[in-house]
């Protein structure tokens, strides 16, 4: 079983279980409405209701090199503008990535509106965290690695496990794993999000 398998199962049932439970968390029921009654294949349609038809990724960067090379880079200069430009958007989820993971999942029930509130709620912890603790000069960052062959998913092909050598002010140095998958569809590169050692 590959990783973003046991990663998106796992996502997958704790949607569901969040989708199921009332009261639980007022706030997230007023800030999405999710109705689980619906097949798949009408959640995702209603999911896309207003997103613009979207068959490649916008931003980015044209090879995996230069997409770390942006994003450490405004990782030092705090810069959020930029690190969001990297990051897939509700649109690129909703045409290019969600329907990966129903794919590769398809015993799983997953409600899109849900994945990806959770999705968008770990991708910006993350990347909070990450200018917090490294951006602005606290930190230096070195080379990185990723799997070395690619999960191939359609027209995507996904690089997980990436880490980034950072180096702290006293020295030490260590690979951190500072978002997550790295996605490449049409000739372009994003991160799929900001989950990760933080």
């Amino acid at each position: 079983m590959t990783m973003i398998r046991v990663r998106w199962m796992a996502v997958a049932v704790l949607g569901v279980l969040a989708a199921g439970c009332r009261g639980a968390a007022p706030e997230a029921e007023a800030a999405v409405a999710v109705d689980t009654v619906h097949a798949p294949a009408e959640a995702l349609s209603r999911f896309r209701e207003g997103l613009p038809v979207t068959e490649s990724l916008s931003g980015g960067a044209g090879s995996r090199d230069s997409l770390v090379a942006r994003f450490v880079d405004a990782v030092a200069r705090q810069d959020t503008a930029a690190v969001r430009a990297m990051v897939l958007d509700r649109a690129e989820y909703g045409w290019i990535y969600f329907p990966s993971l129903q794919r590769m999942n398809p015993a799983t029930r997953m409600q899109p509106e849900v994945m990806w509130m959770l999705h968008q709620q770990e991708s910006e912890k993350g990347i909070t965290r990450v200018l917090r603790r490294l951006g602005g000069g606290q930190a230096r960052f070195g080379a990185y690695t990723c799997e070395a062959a690619p999960q191939v998913e359609g027209g995507s092909r996904y690089w997980h496990a990436c880490t980034i050598r950072t180096i702290a002010k006293d020295g030490e140095a260590a690979p951190l794993k500072l978002f997550g998958s790295l996605v490449e569809h049409g000739g372009r590169w994003k991160i799929v999000s900001y989950s990760n050692d933080f």
